[in-house]
């Protein structure tokens, strides 16, 4: 059972609906909501070929990768994808095909968006606000660890689509209002928590 931190700031902007439900009431304990993954580049492509080196297998994905490896495998499979006129819109997202490149390109990235698809089930995830837009945070729970979903959206500007991905999360409890202040913040999309924040949050679902 391992606790991490997560924003759920794409691009770097909170979203104000994080704390809300489909129907933009406030969450409650129990509800399952779907969270788009910290710099999310898996495709189906992606996946068939990670299980075929090793990186998957029924539990979920392997948690200590050769990061060098992991590279140049995607790597080699994002340049057979780029080549294919029908499946290259996996690697245009909202428009900007070089948006997955940019994620292999950044180490701080793919490890950060590797280790929110590496989560196992039992895991806890606890989600802050950005101090000064939403002053809270909420513990939610890892449900399947390979629960993921592709969304497609369409861009209003040219119509075309593009896809997110999603993992599925279980509200547990809103961490109170004391521990929000004190519990670390980092400057980052996802992280592991250190050992005096998670001990503070075990209590809470001990």
């Amino acid at each position: 059972m391992t606790f991490y931190g997560m924003h759920d700031a794409p691009g770097g902007g909170q979203l104000t609906n994080t704390f809300l439900n489909s129907e933009g009431m406030p969450l409650n304990v129990g509800d399952k909501k779907d969270f788009l993954i910290p710099w999310y580049f898996l495709n189906p492509f992606f996946e068939e070929t990670l299980f075929r080196n090793g990186f998957l297998d029924s539990d979920g994905y392997c948690q200590n990768p050769d990061f060098t490896i992991l590279k140049q495998i995607l790597q080699d499979a994002y340049d057979f994808i780029s080549e294919s006129p029908v499946n290259n819109q996996w690697i245009n997202v909202n428009g900007d095909s070089q948006y997955i490149q940019s994620i292999l390109d950044s180490k701080n990235k793919l490890r950060q968006a590797y280790m929110a698809i590496s989560m196992r089930e039992g895991d806890y995830v606890y989600i802050r606000g950005k101090r000064g837009i939403i002053n809270q945070g909420w513990l939610f729970r890892v449900g399947r660890s390979l629960d993921f979903k592709y969304k497609w959206f369409k861009n209003p500007g040219n119509g075309s689509e593009h896809y997110r991905q999603f993992f599925t999360l279980e509200a547990v409890c809103r961490v109170p209002q004391t521990l929000y202040d004190t519990l670390q913040a980092r400057r980052a999309s996802v992280w592991k928590l250190n050992d005096n924040d998670t001990e503070s949050l075990k209590n809470l679902v001990n």
